[in-house]
Order: C-alpha cells, then structure tokens, then sequence
C-alpha cells in the first residue's frame, strides 16, 4: 500500500498539470483572433488560447493567417500576418495546458470577423487549399520581437524564422469549418494531419 500511494499521488498532480484529471480541469479557454494574437503578444504569450484564422500549409509547414489591417512592425521590419504551428505528436506540450471548452458560437463569430478581412486562397494542387480553423494550444513570442543578419530580417518561429509567434499544439486541437453549397458549415473536429 505505501508504494501505491505515492504512485497514485504522481498521476492526479501529472494529471492535473496537463489538465486531464477530472471535468473541473476544464477552462474555459481565449479564443482570438491571429490579429488580435499578434496585436497583443505581450498579453497571450505562454498562455493556452484558441485561434481563429486561415490555415495555410506548404512542403515547409504549417500557419495560421489572417489580412491584419494594423501590421507587426519591428524597426522598420514588417511581419507577416502569421503564427507558425508547432505540432507536438506524442506528448502534451508542457504546462500550462488546459483542456479547452470550445465554444461554437463564439468559434463562429470570430470566424466572421477573420472573414472580413481575408479570402482563403485555392490551387490546384488540393494539398495547399487553404482553409479555416480554430486551433487550440500554448502560444509563444519573443518579447519584444526581433531581429538579426545584416538584413534585419526577422527573428521568429518556423520556416526561416518567419512568423512572430508560434502555437504549439496537439492532435485533435483543432476544429475545421467546411464547404458545403457555397457556404461555411462547422466548426466540426478532424483528427491531424489536416489534409
């Protein structure tokens, strides 16, 4: 029995740290807009959040995007509109990491208001279709963003250092509006990769 108990008493605390331990570890958690993530890294930075935005991928990686009217600008250095996913497969990222409550309502009006702004771009190839989505996961910054080289390009996450900030996330994090007759029906969950 002694050996039981500090057992036991290691998988509630791991439990609780990764937010899995019981229906009152779930949070309700942020959901933003890329825009509103980028605009306010300082606010959201190491922090569990759901983001709404388009997702575009590439033989290099994977984004959230979104058209900001205000851009990122460091020294003169303008950012892309844009946070690199950082995608973790076989373990939860480390605390803080609630289990998220999502909210499809709320899902949905911001998806709106990324929709004012930006247009999903289609190729022919189907692998690069862009599409939306709202994904959970820790978002990180560099505080205050950076940058380096004789250029002073910037300093940040993902291919080539190019996003500002990063969402390091896990499988099934996310919900994907889709298609249907013309017009956007979701969010409904989709295990990754998402294709």
């Amino acid at each position: 029995m002694r050996r039981l108990i500090p057992i036991l008493l290691s998988s509630i605390l791991l439990g609780v740290a990764f937010g899995q331990a019981s229906g009152s570890s779930v949070a309700k958690v942020p959901v933003i807009t890329v825009c509103e993530a980028l605009h306010d890294l300082g606010r959201w930075n190491g922090k569990a959040i759901i983001i709404v935005g388009g997702f575009d991928s590439t033989g290099e990686g994977f984004w959230l995007d979104e058209d900001c009217k205000d851009k990122l600008v460091t020294d003169g250095y303008t950012w892309p509109d844009a946070i690199w996913i950082e995608y973790i497969s076989k373990e939860p990222p480390p605390p803080p990491m609630p289990t998220p409550l999502w909210d499809d309502k709320l899902l949905t009006a911001k998806l709106t208001l990324v929709q004012e702004t930006t247009k999903l771009r289609v190729f022919e190839d189907h692998y690069y279709d862009d599409k939306w989505i709202a994904m959970f996961g820790r978002f990180e910054a560099r505080l205050p963003p950076q940058l380096r080289g004789i250029g002073r390009v910037g300093y940040g996450f993902g291919h080539l250092n190019g996003a500002p900030a990063q969402l390091i996330s896990v499988e099934g994090a996310f919900k994907e509006w889709t298609r249907q007759k013309n017009s956007w029906v979701g969010p409904g969950s989709r295990k990754w990769p998402i294709e």
